[in-house]
């Protein structure tokens, strides 16, 4: 579990851990899926679905459930 910094609320790029998934990728020679949420049913889908692979998920910090604009 990580997380980059305090977004306010807000997707931003500079936050992403989408290259952390990516490195993780080259590193460990595996499939690393990056899931651009937290919750909800397509990323319950999509995690069940995965066999023996590795996700990294967007922070609750910035999903789209906890956004209060």
């Amino acid at each position: 579990m990580s997380h980059l910094g305090r977004p306010d609320g807000k997707p931003s790029e500079k936050y992403s851990l989408k290259p952390v998934a990516e490195e993780l990728e080259k590193l460990l020679h595996r499939k690393v899926l990056f899931l651009n949420d937290c919750v909800g049913p397509e990323v319950e889908k999509t995690v069940s679905e995965q066999k023996d692979g590795i996700s990294v998920i967007r922070t609750f910090l910035i999903s789209r459930t906890n956004r209060t604009s």
